[in-house]
């Protein structure tokens, strides 16, 4: 603060936001800008610099104590014109001037705002690319943000510098920028890009607002002016976008239903042959479980399905002595116990021996010795004739028939 200090600056604490409560402490009002414009709108803009002539309570520094320079402002202190040191832009805060009306030379305060302000742009007759003629219109919007360079390069000695002067300050570079970017552009994509052409007009744009110490913070398109022969093709070619985008997201949807359906098909696939492969497992531990207690499945099927013929046999087919038959089917397991034939117990064989047709009274096989007839081979005769009838190789009348004989020659022996 020491060059301030040369210039009879001084920072004073700006702990109070009120401006009459910083006037009450002090014992005066800081000048501020905008207090100002409130009583006199003509002094409203983007700069403004003191001693005002048309301001009578700053036609002279030496009638200000203090200046206030807000968050939205920078303040320049010129001498002679000059601005001597870096120091001598002020930075947001309350500074005590009244030593500045001591010094020799010509002492300038100016005030810059750096809010962001918006103006107006507009271009006609651009012959396109494609040979139309078109025009357009919108805004831009740029700031101050290096005041030492706007004040050289653009605003100089001006008093107030106003939106409107630096519109005709920036008319023509804006409008050549634009115009080149729009002849290099068909009809159809001035109307489609217009993203891409605000963008390109921004980073062209940019450079030279840079050098009058502002920044150039885009462009917006508000109007266009299109021949109405390319409206309407405009129009019917983004209905045939719009079409084409439904058959995309048609061809989409169906393409998604039919994976769908190709995944419920696998799925269905899967479970069944998931439920065959438990029904398997099922069949064959019960299948394994028959071994083990000594049962044939394959034999239990063949019942089964005889006995299901048996009870609902074709049309035309015989069913007397179907329970006779039932009974003949019975694997040797399910036939009844063991009886007692004439004292004699038996039980069935564990496998059966192939039947063999005898005629009736025919007399049963000799044994291979020869010789008189004793008790002993007439009880081996009768064991055989019972194992015979036992193993189904002679009918019942020709078993009685025989027993009844052989019995007779036992009891006369």
């Amino acid at each position: 603060m020491g060059f301030l200090a040369d210039l009879g600056i001084r920072f004073l604490d700006n702990a109070d936001s009120d401006l009459r409560r910083v006037g009450q402490r002090l014992g005066f009002m800081p000048l501020s800008w905008r207090q100002v414009v409130t009583q006199n709108p003509s002094r409203d803009g983007l700069m403004w610099r003191i001693p005002d002539p048309s301001v009578p309570m700053v036609s002279s520094l030496l009638n200000v104590q203090a200046v206030l320079v807000t968050e939205y402002e920078r303040v320049i202190v010129l001498r002679n014109g000059i601005l001597e040191r870096e120091e001598a832009i002020l930075q947001p805060g309350i500074y005590d001037i009244r030593r500045v009306g001591n010094l020799r030379g010509q002492i300038e305060v100016i005030w810059f705002t750096t809010g962001e302000f918006q103006l107006r742009w507009g271009v006609g007759d651009i012959i396109t690319e494609d040979g139309a003629s078109v025009g357009a219109s919108g805004h831009y919007i740029a700031a101050i943000v290096d005041p030492e360079m706007f004040l050289r390069n653009v605003a100089r000695n001006a008093q107030v510098y106003k939106d409107k002067d630096l519109l005709d300050f920036a008319r023509q570079p804006v409008s050549n920028a634009i115009r080149d970017q729009m002849a290099h552009k068909t009809v159809m994509e001035f109307q489609k890009a217009r993203a891409e052409f605000e963008l390109a007009c921004k980073e062209t744009l940019m450079p030279q607002f840079g050098r009058w110490g502002l920044e150039f913070r885009g462009l917006t398109i508000e109007a266009q002016n299109i021949p109405e022969e390319y409206r309407l093709l405009a129009m019917q070619e983004g209905m045939i976008d719009r079409q084409k985008n439904v058959q995309i997201k048609g061809a989409v949807a169906d393409i998604t239903l039919a994976q769908l359906e190709a995944q419920k098909a696998q799925y269905a696939a899967l479970a069944e042959a998931n439920s065959l492969r438990l029904i398997g497992a099922a069949q064959n531990d019960v299948m394994q479980g028959q071994m083990g207690i000594g049962l044939d499945p394959l034999e239990l099927q063949r019942i089964e399905a005889m006995k299901l013929l048996a009870v609902n046999p074709s049309e035309g087919a015989l069913v007397d002595n179907r329970p006779q038959i039932m009974a003949q089917l019975q694997p040797p397991m399910l036939q009844p116990p063991p009886v007692i034939v004439t004292g004699v117990p038996f039980a069935p064989p564990a496998q059966q021996s192939p039947a063999v047709s005898l005629p009736a009274g025919a007399p049963p096989a000799q044994s291979a010795s020869t010789g008189p007839m004793t008790r002993e081979k007439i009880e081996e005769m009768l064991d055989k004739l019972d194992e015979r009838f036992a193993n189904g190789e002679i009918s019942e009348q020709v078993y009685l028939t025989m027993q009844s004989k052989w019995q007779k020659r036992l009891e006369q022996l």
